[in-house]
């Protein structure tokens, strides 16, 4: 004798002793809503140690660490045997930046081998970096400052939430708009330092022509390493003096430059020369490094 099953349907509030096997649910029977313990976060906020995650936020959780993972671009150059002279020279090449959809900071790193001539008691060096400013503009914004003091005549001072220090460099201006209005004013900024214990960055920016702060009340504010070039410029961005002793010294060194926020490439290089008539000093490796990351 065999016995025959019958499917039902249950409804109300039912108990049952036993396991439910996942084929013998209808489709569309569960609602995600109605899934207790399953949290669809993105940012996964809530840090549970009991909820599950979905699949489209565990993605966008990694995918956004991906992004944010500093990338590095690099080529090493042996046997350039490159003599420096007394007018500036490229002491390799020119490297691009690379173009985004959205701005991102880009970095230069050179580590460059020299070497000195066996004539003069010291040879003196200097080495920069230069970037060429893109037709569009490489603002980003800082977030919101606040009037902090004013300790002399044409500096300011502002604060900001936070450590910032990543986004800013020495001569960069900063203001309160992007448009070329003026608004920027001829605020560079002349220094900047984190403030450990009270969670805040402080920048020291020239006042001329006014403060961006000056009552106290917050505003936000943006920085663009170039907004005074016009496009195609070049500005140096990082300045290294050097002395090499005599006798064939060798010496290793290493200049490195925030570029800026690009969204779109342009053109930067390591350019050197030497101080004086009659040093002597020769590139004899270069080795070269483009960090790029999203903020």
């Amino acid at each position: 004798m065999s016995w025959s099953q019958k499917k039902s349907k249950l409804s109300g509030n039912v108990i049952i002793d036993g396991t439910i096997e996942g084929d013998q649910l209808a489709d569309d029977t569960v609602t995600f809503a109605k899934l207790n313990g399953v949290k669809d976060e993105d940012d996964f906020a809530s840090n549970s140690d009991t909820a599950l995650a979905t699949q489209q936020s565990i993605k966008a959780y990694v995918d956004e660490l991906l992004d944010k993972k500093e990338t590095q671009y690099g080529a090493a150059h042996d046997s350039l045997n490159k003599s420096l002279s007394t007018s500036f020279q490229t002491i390799h090449t020119t490297y691009k930046t690379l173009p985004y959809t959205e701005k991102r900071l880009q970095t230069a790193k050179f580590q460059v081998a020299m070497q000195s001539g066996s004539s003069t008691y010291r040879n003196d060096t200097q080495l920069y970096i230069t970037v060429t400013k893109p037709s569009t503009t490489t603002a980003y914004s800082i977030g919101t400052a606040t009037y902090l003091s004013n300790p002399f005549q044409y500096v300011h001072r502002i604060t900001f939430d936070g450590d910032i220090t990543d986004k800013l460099t020495i001569g960069g201006s900063i203001g309160l708009n992007l448009d070329s209005s003026g608004q920027f004013g001829d605020r560079g900024v002349r220094g900047f330092y984190y403030q450990q214990s009270s969670d805040y960055t402080v920048v020291e920016y020239s006042s001329y022509p006014s403060a961006i702060v000056s009552s106290g009340s917050p505003v936000e504010v943006f920085f663009d390493p170039f907004h005074w070039l016009s496009a195609g410029a070049d500005v140096n961005v990082e300045l290294h003096n050097i002395d090499l002793p005599y006798s064939q010294q060798q010496g290793v060194f290493t200049i490195e430059a925030r570029l800026g926020y690009f969204s779109q490439s342009t053109s930067y290089k390591l350019r050197g020369k030497e101080l004086n008539s009659g040093d002597v000093v020769t590139i004899n490796k270069l080795d070269h490094t483009l960090k790029v990351r999203k903020l």
